[in-house]
C-alpha cells in the first residue's frame, strides 16, 4: 500500500484488521469471559454482604425485641450500634455492585478497542478499604 493511500485508511482500520486475525478473536474471547468471571465474583461477594447485614440487622431487632433485656442494661446498647453494623454492610454491598457493574464496562471497553491495562489502585482500593472496615470491626468487638 502506497503512502497516500494509507493516509486515507480510517483510523479504526488497523483495529478491524487486527480483529480479523484468529489470535487477537481468541484472545479477546478469553478476555471477555474474564471479564465476565470477575464481575460475577464481584456481583457474588455484594450479595453476601447485603445478605449477612441483612441477617444481622434482623437478628439484633430480635434479640432486643425478645431477648427480656431491660432498656436500661447496657447490652441493648451493643444490639442497636450492631443493627447499624447490619446496615452498613448493606450499604456496603450495595456499593460494591456498583463498583462490580462500572468496572466491568470499563473494562469491556478496553477490551473492545485492544487497549486493556489493569487498574491496580482500584484493587488496591478496594482491598485496603476491606482492611480497614475489618479492622474497625475487630476493635468494635474487642472495646466493647
Amino acid at each position: 500500500m502506497t503512502a497516500p493511500a494509507r493516509d486515507h485508511r480510517r483510523a479504526g482500520d488497523d483495529i478491524d484488521d487486527a480483529r480479523k486475525n484468529p489470535s487477537i478473536r481468541h484472545y479477546q474471547a478469553s478476555e471477555y469471559l474474564s471479564n465476565e468471571r470477575t464481575h460475577l465474583a464481584y456481583i457474588r461477594t455484594a450479595l453476601s454482604l447485603i445478605s449477612l447485614g441483612i441477617t444481622i440487622n434482623r437478628f439484633s431487632i430480635y434479640l432486643a425485641e425478645h431477648g427480656g433485656l431491660d432498656v436500661s442494661q447496657r447490652p441493648l446498647r451493643i444490639l442497636r450500634d450492631t443493627k447499624q453494623i447490619g446496615l452498613g454492610m448493606v450499604i456496603y454491598g450495595f456499593a460494591v455492585m456498583a463498583f462490580a457493574l462500572h468496572r466491568y464496562l470499563k473494562v469491556d471497553r478496553a477490551i473492545e478497542r485492544l487497549d486493556y491495562k489493569p487498574t491496580r489502585a482500584l484493587v488496591e482500593a478496594f482491598t485496603l478499604s476491606a482492611l480497614f472496615l475489618g479492622a474497625l470491626s475487630l476493635i468494635w468487638m474487642f472495646v466493647r
